[in-house]
């Protein structure tokens, strides 16, 4: 019997979180927070508030049970969602009922059974559903806000047409004025919300993604960026700088550069500006030294014999000035860097 009671108030929330927040993406430790301080706030309030009634120091003594039994149900729900019993999303949930049903009820009670008390009563009770509207706006349940705006609103309609009293009717369109745009307030500052914590959310995967690419803290990151924006970098801040990325990473990251370095190295206008002496044919076996291409290679790229590459090779060094022993790849680096 206990476990079913348990799985009916598991189902109910599922549900209510699917009017609410988690099919919306809407989790979220600083909300759950949120709905805890105002869960103690609207507790404190009403056990203070049927306390002071029950001690003849609030409110006309008529209502004295009613109130005795609202707060004790309001209790005792506090208590079952202390002891874990009840899920706050739940608790919210019941409270904000029997809030509603609670002041709705006694709005329509005493305008049916008047008292000299009746038209103040009801101001009183529209007061606090309002406090209950904005409650419902601090917790983000903006379908529960609506609820108060629908049977609080249709209360006090009722009594304002059974009591006829000018003071209920002047205050009616003032009210639902206001009704109207915490309502309003209430589903945009929900949306916005939402849409703040999902950002949130995106950021952080994201700068999860890229401290886990480069196996960083985020102190660590900054610093990488400072040394990245320099200039003239020693050999071991260079190799500091390396050092950030993965093996892998590294490694590609070498390549990609030392490609681009050759690209611009056998760009046409350097060949031209560094070694103008050089002919049409000269230059493109230059690119692919460069390149690292080996003798073969460069035959089969260019569709030559190895004895016209190599004389080719020879003028390329005597129109340079270079002596046997030099290696012609370092000295075209050397000239064209």
């Amino acid at each position: 019997m206990i476990m079913a009671g348990m799985n009916m108030i598991q189902f109910i929330n599922e549900r209510l979180k699917r009017i609410d927040g988690k099919a919306m993406g809407f989790e979220s430790g600083v909300v759950h927070q949120l709905r805890l301080q105002v869960l103690r706030a609207i507790v404190i309030i009403v056990v203070l508030g049927s306390m002071l009634n029950v001690f003849g120091l609030s409110g006309p003594e008529d209502f004295f049970a009613s109130n005795l039994v609202y707060g004790v149900a309001i209790l005792v729900i506090y208590m079952l969602a202390r002891l874990r019993y009840l899920p706050l999303l739940l608790t919210l949930y019941l409270i904000f009922f029997i809030t509603q049903v609670y002041l709705s009820g006694e709005m329509i009670y005493t305008a049916f059974y008047p008292h000299d008390y009746s038209v103040s009563l009801i101001l009183s009770d529209i007061i606090l559903h309002s406090g209950l509207l904005c409650m419902t706006t601090f917790v983000y349940m903006p379908m529960v806000t609506l609820g108060c705006y629908v049977l609080g609103g249709a209360s006090y309609v009722v009594a304002c047409a059974v009591l006829g009293s000018p003071i209920l009717t002047e205050a009616l369109p003032v009210l639902l004025l206001l009704y109207t745009l915490t309502v309003y307030l209430s589903v945009q500052l929900k949306r916005y919300t939402v849409k703040v914590l999902i950002e949130n959310n995106m950021f952080k995967d994201n700068e999860k993604s890229l401290l886990d690419f480069f196996r960083m803290d985020r102190s660590q990151l900054l610093d990488y960026i400072q040394l990245a924006k320099r200039k003239n970098l020693s050999p071991q801040e260079t190799n500091m700088f390396l050092s950030s990325f993965g093996t892998e990473a590294k490694e590609n990251f070498l390549a990609n550069v030392d490609m681009l370095v050759r690209h611009q190295l056998t760009s046409n206008k350097l060949l031209d500006d560094k070694l103008p002496n050089l002919t049409p044919s000269e230059k493109e076996i230059v690119r692919l030294v460069i390149q690292g291409l080996r003798l073969s290679e460069i035959c089969t790229r260019l569709g030559k014999t190895e004895s016209n590459v190599c004389a080719q090779h020879s003028r390329i060094r005597k129109k340079m000035g270079l002596a046997p022993e030099d290696n012609l790849y370092e000295k075209l680096c050397e000239r064209l860097l």
